[in-house]
C-alpha cells in the first residue's frame, strides 16, 4: 500500500502541475487575444478616419474642378 500511495501522490502532483500550467496558458491566451482585439479596433478606426479624410479630399477636389472657370483638357 505504501508504494501505491507514493505513485498516486506523484500522479496527483503531476496532474495539479498540468492544471496550473494549463490555467497559466489560458490566461496568457486571453491576454493576447484582448490585446489583438484592441489593435484591430484601433486599426479599424484609423482606416475609417483615413477613408473619411480621402472622401472629403475627393469632394473638395471635385467641387474645385467643377467650379473652375477654364476647362481642363486631358
Amino acid at each position: 500500500i505504501g508504494a501505491m500511495t507514493l505513485v498516486l501522490a506523484a500522479v496527483l502532483t503531476e496532474h495539479r502541475q498540468a492544471e496550473a500550467a494549463l490555467g497559466y496558458s489560458q490566461a496568457q491566451l486571453r491576454e493576447l487575444n484582448a490585446g489583438l482585439e484592441r489593435r484591430v479596433a484601433d486599426r479599424t478606426a484609423e482606416l475609417a478616419r483615413s477613408a473619411a479624410d480621402l472622401r472629403a479630399s475627393e469632394e473638395l477636389f471635385r467641387a474645385s474642378f467643377d467650379q473652375a472657370a477654364a476647362g481642363v483638357a486631358l
